[in-house]
């Protein structure tokens, strides 16, 4: 390489390298707040109340989820409890792993999206199951209440594949199946499910629901504010009379969406403040029980191991005659 090649090249190369060492990394998205959309203000109330049911809702699902465990040892006959202690230490790490977090989130938000919409969707699918029948000549079959049960045993089975997918627990009962032994693989997937659930609900969940709470009572004033400049623009609209006829229905719909709200807004503000101010100890309650729960849980299942009968020393190999 000639010297000027040498200098062409480094000129081309060092350049490049300087770039990608000082190269600022790409920011966060900004996501805007949706405080001053009339929308999102006729719902703010009821979704406020809503955000404050839910950690009613998750210590429940806690208090009962937890109330398993002590029945998980007497579930299994005869496993390797050393081995079946580490299942219970990769679901409990496992619910608060990134990826289960997100997948749990995710499946919460499909879960909510079901039970706001199953009637809708039971009308559609059972609507549907229903005329093909009779279509095919079964005018006396109802298989109508048959397609909703399907779809809601179809959509509880395909959420909780999705979640169980995301356990590292469950690749371990996998890899160990004969140790942990065969008929008892099935009462543990089930196990890890709800101990990596648990997890999720006590160290993720019930913290996010205070973090989204926080968030909500600080944009009050701003939708507060939102919903008097709906209030005021929409009742303009209707008092117009130069406005067509579907402009002031539109208008009075959503007049009448931002006055029940603006009626309800200030009460379910304070009642979430209020709640906001033992929410750090009720937490912290909720995450000891949990605690308490799994050591116990911990323990028997120790117990157990040192109840076990020894493995049989393997045999000696009979030594050849002379």
């Amino acid at each position: 390489m000639t010297r000027l090649t040498s200098i062409a090249f480094a000129l081309l190369v060092f350049p490049a390298f300087g770039l990608g060492c000082n190269q600022r990394e790409a920011p966060e998205p900004q996501i805007a707040s949706s405080a001053g959309e009339s929308g999102y203000a006729a719902r703010f109330p009821s979704d406020l109340s809503a955000a404050r049911g839910e950690l009613q809702t998750d210590e429940s699902n806690l208090n009962m989820l937890t109330g398993k465990f002590a029945s998980y040892p007497g579930e299994l006959d005869k496993p390797d409890w050393n081995r079946v202690l580490t299942v219970v230490d990769k679901a409990d790490q496992a619910g608060r792993s990134q990826d289960y977090v997100d997948r749990a989130a995710e499946t919460q938000t499909i879960q909510r999206f079901y039970d706001e919409e199953k009637d809708e969707l039971n009308k559609k699918v059972g609507g549907a199951a229903q005329y093909a029948a009779i279509q095919k000549g079964c005018k006396e079959a109802d298989v109508y209440g048959a397609a909703a049960h399907g779809l809601k045993e179809g959509f509880t089975k395909s959420l909780e594949k999705r979640l169980r997918d995301h356990n590292e627990a469950q690749a371990y009962i996998e890899d160990n199946q004969e140790a942990l032994g065969k008929p008892n693989v099935p009462k543990l997937e089930k196990q890890a499910d709800e101990i990596a659930y648990s997890s999720y609900l006590a160290n993720i969940a019930v913290v996010q629901v205070k973090v989204r709470l926080k968030a909500m009572v600080a944009q009050g004033k701003d939708v507060s504010s939102t919903l008097d400049r709906t209030i005021s623009d929409s009742q303009a609209t209707v008092n117009d009379a130069n406005r067509a006829a579907a402009d002031k229905k539109a208008a009075q719909k959503r007049l009448e969406a931002a006055q029940k709200a603006k009626q309800s807004l200030d009460s379910e503000v304070q009642q979430t403040e209020q709640s906001l101010k033992d929410i750090d100890q009720r937490i912290k309650t909720i995450q000891d029980g949990y605690k308490k729960a799994l050591d116990q849980l911990r323990t028997d299942i120790q117990n157990k191991a040192k109840e076990a009968p020894a493995a049989p020393a393997p045999k000696e190999a009979a030594k050849p005659k002379a």
